[in-house]
């Protein structure tokens, strides 16, 4: 990549060199003088016949014609010598000028690529994209561009979080510190700076960080970092309630799966410390009677899965429990370790839900031959559901 680039400077240099030497291959000429010349003489014997005419008229006399010609013909005598100075001087001009351009953009323009370019960035895109670079590399590549772009905020937040993952956690914070005042306080730089002064006091609660939480979600109070801190400080309180209402939201906009689970692990403490029992439903299982020969020509390990989605008519399910025909008829239970495989949301969040078993002999899931299926279920009723395949269509 580093080669095309510099092969586009180097094409683009002599492009500019070619318009800068375009006026010395001979746009200015000397029959341009020559012109001038002819013209001037003409204007002159023009004037000349005038003044005749006038004295012929009675308008002027023989003196005074006398005196204009001479003028005229002194003004002559300096348009014509100047023109051909004039002419001389333009274009020696144009050809010092074209050759000065010339040699001065290429002398300019790499130093001021490597002084206002994107360097830094292209290498950092590069050591991104292979594979089995070694981290310190890319920090190395990090820092280089931290340090010719202070205040870039890609660079910074890309940085501490080089440093957070690496256990540099006083390097993460200065990064992050740093992101937040380039930022002038973004909920996101806020957020990080939090989290980064969490793991630096060795994952305790301090006020640095409750102060940059707090101010992240006043600005911004569905971010994800925020509402964890948040959660994690109700929770060390003794606040349970108050850490499941928070990190229950933080479900809502957490994207990443490992920190979902996390959090759901979180919340089934917090409900464990309150004595409240943990949601789930119990399911059994089976096939109905006239599939028992059907399904037993089947390999053991054709898939059955049983899907669970929220009764409000969203069609994403929450959760998924996989098992094969060999495992029917069994009980199983629909929990919070049952979302894990879906990213994770707790069950603890949602009252009724709609649970259906399926069996694709295809494999397509989504295009079901067996089917059973329940609506609208209670998901604290605490009641085991009875549920048994039957074939589609």
């Amino acid at each position: 990549m580093m080669f095309e680039l510099w092969l586009m400077i180097f094409i683009l240099a002599l492009a500019g060199m070619g318009f800068a030497l375009y006026p010395m291959l001979g746009r200015i000429k000397p029959v341009s003088d020559v012109s001038s010349k002819e013209s001037n003489v003409a204007y002159f014997r023009e004037q000349e016949a005038e003044l005749q005419a006038q004295v012929e008229q009675g308008l002027l006399t023989e003196t005074t014609a006398e005196q204009m010609r001479s003028e005229l013909e002194k003004k002559l005598l300096n348009d014509v010598s100047g023109s051909g100075q004039r002419a001389g001087l333009e274009l020696g001009n144009s050809k010092a000028i074209a050759l000065f351009l010339a040699v001065l953009m290429p002398l300019t323009a790499v130093p001021l690529y490597m002084k206002l370019g994107a360097t830094p960035e292209l290498k950092i895109s590069q050591l991104i994209q292979q594979s089995g670079v070694p981290s310190g590399e890319l920090v190395e590549a990090l820092e280089q561009w931290r340090e010719k772009r202070p205040y870039n905020s890609q660079a910074l937040y890309m940085l501490g979080s080089r440093y957070l993952s690496a256990g540099d956690t006083d390097r993460a914070v200065d990064a992050f510190q740093q992101l937040y005042l380039a930022t002038g306080g973004a909920p996101q730089a806020s957020a990080e700076l939090a989290q980064s002064l969490y793991v630096a006091a060795d994952y305790q609660m301090t006020d640095e960080v409750r102060r940059y939480y707090r101010e992240t979600l006043h600005n911004d109070d569905n971010n994800a970092i925020a509402l964890g801190l948040n959660g994690i400080d109700a929770f060390a309180n003794g606040d349970y309630n108050e850490a499941i209402r928070v990190w229950n939201r933080a479900l809502g906009v957490e994207a990443d799966v490992g920190v979902r689970q996390s959090i759901m692990d979180g919340i089934s403490e917090a409900r464990a410390r309150l004595g409240m029992p943990s949601p789930e439903v119990r399911i059994n299982l089976s096939l109905a009677p006239e599939l028992g020969e059907e399904l037993g020509e089947l390999p053991a390990d054709t898939r059955v899965f049983i899907f669970a989605r929220e009764s409000d008519g969203s069609s994403h399910p929450v959760a998924v429990i996989p098992m094969n025909v060999a495992d029917l008829p069994g009980e199983f239970v629909l929990d919070d370790n049952a979302t894990r495989m879906m990213g994770g949301t707790s069950l603890a969040g949602i009252s009724h839900l709609d649970i259906i078993a399926r069996i694709s002999l295809s494999g397509d899931v989504s295009q079901g031959d067996y089917q059973a299926d329940a609506r609208a279920v209670d998901v604290s009723s605490g009641e085991t559901l009875e549920l048994v395949l039957q074939p589609l269509g």
